[in-house]
């Protein structure tokens, strides 16, 4: 799908900015098994991987760590991006609530340093999962260039929807689309008076 194939450019384009670096390696599910079931293996089956490679530090970019770090000796550093699904809980379905609210607290739970990326998604780790803020550390997120650029397609997509689905969404902030086959958010305030 285009989705699927637009998160392989930026995952492609990732890899080659770090791939020059001899410190950094990529590994992926190699075993049938682990290729069929990749989540199980990034929750358990990559600390094997780890310990072969004798890592000194993981760091779980996006709101997870593998379950068993702590009893290979493995310290870990997880980045939280936000906990929207539990401040806007009626944006998320009630199984993918419970799924992500377990994930994300679980990560916090057994890593040894947690990274925010916003004085509120701290705020909030704080509160929803009861963490001291000195296991905290805010880290502004950088941004592509790529993000920069203005895509006027995206409005007249988000403005043409009909006036009794937009009456529903929130008259600001961000909110998901799904059936927008990924394009994902967007931002009341510029689309204008809702009808």
């Amino acid at each position: 799908t285009r989705r699927s194939s637009d998160l392989g450019k930026g995952k492609e384009a990732l890899r080659k900015r770090i791939e020059e670096r001899p410190s950094v390696s990529f590994h992926y599910p190699e075993g049938r098994f682990d290729k069929l079931f990749p989540s199980l293996w990034r929750t358990s089956g990559l600390t094997a991987t780890l310990r072969k490679e004798h890592v000194d530090l993981f760091h779980g970019l996006s709101n997870e760590i593998p379950m068993n770090l702590k009893q290979n000796g493995i310290p870990a550093v997880v980045t939280i991006h936000d906990l929207i699904f539990l401040r806007y809980p009626q944006l998320y379905k009630p199984i993918d609530r419970s799924i992500y609210t377990y994930k994300f607290k679980q990560a916090c739970l057994r890593s040894d340093k947690i990274i925010a990326i916003s004085r509120q998604t701290m705020r909030d780790i704080r509160d929803f999962f009861h963490i001291p803020e000195s296991k905290i550390e805010v880290v502004y997120q950088g941004c592509d260039p790529i993000f920069g650029q203005i895509y006027d397609i995206i409005l007249i997509t988000f403005t043409s929807f009909p006036s009794e689905i937009r009456r529903d969404l929130p008259p600001y902030g961000c909110f998901p689309f799904e059936d927008l086959g990924g394009i994902g958010m967007g931002v009341q305030p510029f689309l204008g008076p809702l009808d």
